[in-house]
């Protein structure tokens, strides 16, 4: 959102003590908290308006004159008849004032841009603010996202706001994995939640599950060679199985009692432990979940295409992404992989160098017909046999 204000959209008032034509000794007073001002939301904006000045010895005093009005001034201020603007920058500037916070967020001219960016970092009592706001998500589903996306959003409140989309029929793109979610969600009974209402045991778990930090170079080693690092697990205390140099598998949760809704969040915005370990669930919706991760590296992609415990849905996934099928090694994993559908392998068979081409003639763990294929390549090019 733009900042501050055009001097003409402002009011006489305003635009007399903040233009270009007023005494800086004026705006002085004016950003000191020294001028008297009738109308509070007039004051607001001044203050706002100065804290915007170029000029510093003007802008630090009209902020701190802002931020420091008493809180029932501010309240009553904050939900009156204040530019977007204005509340969009005092959402910001209020982020650690939750009560005045509070008192911005439920003014109906604070626009959806400020919700959605409030929504993203906001801790769990604004969370839960905003997701009570069901007009306001249906409105600008984007916030939804935002606060899928938040870790400080109790699990409870994402599966109903989930719930909440696709009963109307909405699609969050900005949700890599949505259709997964949506289709884990469905039939599974949604709680009614209110603001301030205590967190569900299933948030818990989640937050635990989150939390807990498990051994990426672990896992990855795990999921290459088809193992299960993560598999469930009698007590917290089992040995933790995990190779010498890769860091220690840490488990502090049992999967198996995770949703699948709570395993595809997890997948979203867990690490690379948490993904290595869910991209092998036996539920596809979870694993290709964690395929989707905005936050999959080509590191993890490269370990991925290699593995034969991968469902073929992942595997095809990472076949089918341009991005990930420019990396010699990915090509050469999928070609490699029994799991990779047999027109991607022939598909990447052309790009392998002609000594791989040549292990692939004898690889009995590939289809035969991609074998031939891959004779066949060798022998039409010059010098490679």
């Amino acid at each position: 959102m733009d900042h501050p204000i055009p001097i003409s959209e402002l009011s006489p008032a305003v635009a007399k003590v903040c233009g270009p034509a007023a005494p800086s000794a004026v705006k002085l007073m004016a950003a000191r908290g020294m001028l008297p001002v009738p109308q509070v939301t007039d004051l607001v904006t001044l203050l706002y308006m100065l804290a915007h000045d170029p000029t510093p010895t003007l802008a630090e005093p009209a902020r701190q004159s802002l931020l420091g009005l008493p809180d029932e001034v501010a309240k009553s201020a904050f939900a009156g008849e204040l530019d977007p603007r204005v509340l969009d920058y005092l959402a910001d500037a209020l982020r650690k004032k939750e009560p005045l916070l509070v008192a911005v967020l439920r003014n109906p001219r604070t626009a959806d841009e400020t919700f959605e960016r409030i929504a993203g970092s906001a801790g769990e009592s604004i969370v839960e603010l905003i997701a009570v706001n069901e007009t306001r998500l249906l409105q600008s589903p984007k916030i939804i996202e935002a606060l899928y996306f938040n870790k400080r959003a109790r699990m409870s409140t994402v599966d109903r706001l989930i719930e909440l989309a696709v009963r109307h029929g909405l699609t969050l793109e900005g949700i890599p994995a949505f259709r997964e979610i949506a289709a884990a969600i469905e039939g599974q009974p949604i709680l009614e939640a209110e603001p301030d209402a205590e967190p569900t045991p299933d948030d818990v778990l989640f937050t635990s599950a989150l939390s807990t930090e498990l051994g990426a170079a672990a896992a990855a080693a795990e999921v290459a060679a088809g193992g299960d690092a993560f598999g469930d697990f009698d007590s917290p205390d089992a040995p933790r199985p995990a190779q010498e140099g890769e860091g220690e598998v840490q488990r502090g949760f049992d999967v198996s009692k995770l949703t699948v809704s709570q395993k595809i969040r997890l997948a979203l915005l867990g690490n690379a432990g948490h993904r290595a370990l869910l991209i092998r669930d036996p539920n596809r919706l979870v694993a290709m979940a964690a395929i989707k991760s905005p936050a999959v590296s080509d590191q993890e992609v490269a370990i991925v295409s290699q593995s034969r415990a991968i469902a073929e849905d992942v595997i095809r996934y990472i076949a089918d992404n341009r991005e990930w099928t420019r990396s010699y090694v990915v090509k050469y994993n999928l070609v490699n992989n029994p799991k990779t559908p047999i027109g991607h392998s022939l598909r990447f068979l052309p790009h392998l160098r002609p000594g791989d081409l040549k292990a692939l003639t004898n690889n009995k763990n590939v289809p035969q017909a991609l074998s031939i294929a891959a004779k066949q390549l060798l022998q039409r090019r010059p010098g490679a046999h």
